[in-house]
């Protein structure tokens, strides 16, 4: 045919072959670095929401362990509130220098109150209590109790750990023999590793006071969704019925055809 151009291309085709196999290899090598970023995020995502669930009931238990307490204190007459700052500075202080952490020694001081019926005298027998807690290597409700029936006379329990003292003895003199046999038990048995988790678990409270408002405030609009739920159930229990048994067949349904085509 007239004027026709012919071009022949020629090439080789192993160059061609590798060069797509480098691509490929590339292509793949990405791929699984993309997939190793998206492991590590969400495992990064999960460990950071489940120490923000763990802050919030941290901070949840804080918040009643203080109710509780207050509840205590306004049955003597007073109240958390009115008090607060000595109450705060007496445990902060203990906290700094033995194991135990301040929602251990609110439960404490809350016992104490209930058992005695002062506030007072309850916020200076915390510190004996910790120190025999510690001397006697017991807890510290049970070390509260001792120290409150020694308190009023009943001295027969602390005979059996070797502190005599004559029956219905004072309270000073109680306190007094206390602090002689067991003052500075509870600082001199502070393990550092303990301390500084009191320390961490005080810093995730301070985030979990952040959030829980706000899980309180969604928590509130589920509760009120769920009593919708159940009013409406209440009033139509027909068709609940009808419902809960189509929900129940058509899940049965898909469990079927689910191993069906897993076969």
């Amino acid at each position: 045919m007239a004027n026709e151009i012919v071009i022949h291309i020629k090439g080789d085709t192993a160059q061609a072959e590798q060069a797509t196999a480098s691509l490929t290899d590339k292509f793949k090598g990405t791929a699984q670095q993309l997939k190793g970023m998206g492991v590590a995020m969400t495992a990064v995502g999960g460990a950071i929401s489940a120490a923000l669930g763990l802050a919030v009931k941290s901070a949840l238990e804080e918040e009643i362990g203080i109710k509780r307490l207050d509840m205590a204190l306004k049955r003597v007459g007073a109240s958390y509130g009115e008090n607060e700052v000595a109450i705060e500075k007496v445990i902060s202080a203990l906290q700094r220098k033995t194991n135990f952490a301040d929602e251990q020694q609110r439960t404490t001081l809350e016992t104490l109150i209930s058992l005695t019926g002062d506030y007072k005298a309850s916020l200076d027998m915390l510190p004996v209590v910790l120190d025999l807690a510690a001397g006697l290597n017991m807890d510290l409700n049970s070390a509260a109790l001792l120290v409150a029936k020694a308190l009023e006379g009943n001295i027969g329990a602390l005979s059996r750990y070797g502190i005599k003292l004559e029956e219905g003895a004072k309270p000073q003199k109680v306190m007094a023999a206390l602090m002689e046999r067991f003052g500075g038990s509870a600082e001199a048995a502070a393990n550092p590793v303990t301390q500084l988790k009191n320390q961490v678990d005080d810093l995730m409270q301070v985030f979990g006071h952040v959030l829980l408002p706000i899980l309180q405030d969604v928590l509130g609009q589920v509760a009120n969704m769920v009593g919708g739920i159940q009013e409406w159930t209440a009033a139509h229990p027909g068709l609940t019925k009808v419902i809960t048994i189509l929900v129940a067949g058509l899940g049965g349904l898909s469990l079927a055809l689910g191993g069906l085509i897993l076969l």
